[in-house]
């Protein structure tokens, strides 16, 4: 899609979730008012430990809880990574810079992972072990198959974008490009010697071609 088309998309996007997000917050203002700003640090804390690190789906049934955490985090990430896909559909061979660009990649697909392993015991206990309180749903596994969608496309879209673009912009897979500048910096410090291999600076034989 060119920059023009993603512009549009973006932008029709963006209203409709305002639109939606306008009609449930005139619910909320249609509230009693609630002092909410009190206690601030316990309440910042109550977010953390119960919102981001899901204590009390671990402090339960511990396994269902993992999963869900898990799944948890990988959205988690992904809201990090739609920001990367929304700069891509403007410029392509975009990625995050430095140390930082590196760790992201590497942590994405390591929770994505994560994240399938989590989905198929979800598919584990609604289609083969079901648990005696858990009803029979087909949304949840409409969910559980939505999820690995998204996960599946995600490695497919990292893949073909590599095969594609990292002759020209070594960059897209850090790693990689990591190990390509070894490998030239290696080639840079060997003179040529006549058994067709090379002599390093340090007169020391090493293992690279000229």
């Amino acid at each position: 899609m060119s920059p023009l088309g993603i512009s549009v998309a973006f932008a029709v996007a963006l209203g409709l979730f305002l639109w939606l997000a306008w009609r449930k917050l005139r619910i909320v203002a249609a509230l009693q008012p609630e002092s909410r700003w009190d206690a601030p640090l316990e309440r910042l804390k109550r977010v953390l430990v119960n919102g981001f690190l899901q204590s009390r789906m671990l402090h339960g049934d511990f396994k269902p809880g993992l999963m869900h955490s898990v799944i948890f985090a990988g959205f988690m990430i992904l809201l990090v990574r739609k920001v990367q896909l929304l700069v891509i559909g403007w410029y392509e061979p975009f990625v995050y810079p430095g140390a930082f660009g590196a760790g992201f990649a590497w942590l994405k697909d390591v929770v994505e992972l994560a994240v399938l392993a989590a989905v198929g015991y979800g598919f584990r206990r609604r289609l083969w072990h079901p648990a005696r309180r858990l009803e029979p749903n087909r949304e949840a596994i409409v969910i559980l198959g939505l999820i690995t969608a998204i996960m599946v496309t995600d490695f497919l879209f990292d893949g073909f974008r590599f095969a594609v673009l990292s002759g020209a912009h070594p960059g897209i897979a850090p790693r990689a490009d990591v190990r390509l500048r070894r490998q030239r910096d290696r080639d840079r410090s060997c003179d040529p010697v006549p058994d067709g291999h090379c002599r390093s600076a340090t007169t020391s034989r090493t293992g690279c071609r000229s």
